[in-house]
């Protein structure tokens, strides 16, 4: 009788989180609204070997082309590096809520005596609600030459995005979010050749 009933509570838990599952997944959740005149305002914390910084921005959608929508980038101290990314170019929606993606460029400084490294970043998905917790959302891998004190220097790139699931809630900063969804986008060189 104990293991009927352990085998029932089981099933039972594994259909329940199933269903769970399945209906968080397809919610039509709008996770990014893109409207004129919206904004996100972020505190920003970097750290390094010698000294840590904090300051705030805020994000505002100035401009919309059809369904692709521009940010203005307002910098109290402190910038983010994916703010700054979203700041560079676009971002639009296809499947009502389903995806997003951004298209734009990547500008990375190394040194002020050198000029800063510029990549596109197209088509990247930064959002998929058909995909699940692990899965690949974008990946491509590309070469650019940057000139480095007058020398040719060739770089391998590789990006990546992947849809790392849904939290029920996170508190930041003391306010409570709901419903977030997590993503990391990766970046690195492969190769570097002069």
């Amino acid at each position: 009788m104990k293991k009927i009933l352990l085998l029932a509570v089981f099933i039972l838990a594994a259909l329940s989180c199933s269903e769970e599952d399945d209906s968080f997944l397809v919610l039509d959740v709008n996770y990014f609204p893109l409207e004129i005149e919206n904004s996100w305002t972020y505190s920003n914390q970097s750290y390094s070997n010698t000294e840590n910084s904090q300051g705030t921005e805020t994000l505002t959608i100035n401009n919309q082309d059809g369904n692709r929508f521009n940010f203005t980038q307002l910098i109290d101290s402190n910038a983010g590096l994916f703010t700054s990314v979203l700041a560079s170019g676009e971002v639009y929606k296809q499947s009502g809520n389903q995806k997003i993606i951004y298209d734009g460029n990547l500008s990375l400084a190394l040194d002020n005596k050198l000029q800063n490294f510029e990549f596109p970043l197209d088509d990247i998905i930064l959002y998929d609600a058909n995909l699940s917790q692990g899965d690949v959302m974008f990946s491509n891998a590309g070469e650019l030459q940057q000139n480095i004190n007058g020398f040719p220097v060739d770089f391998e790139y590789e990006i990546n995005s992947t849809h790392k699931g849904f939290l029920i809630s996170e508190v930041i900063n003391d306010v409570t979010y709901e419903d977030i969804f997590v993503s990391e986008i990766i970046s690195h060189f492969l190769q570097v050749s002069f």
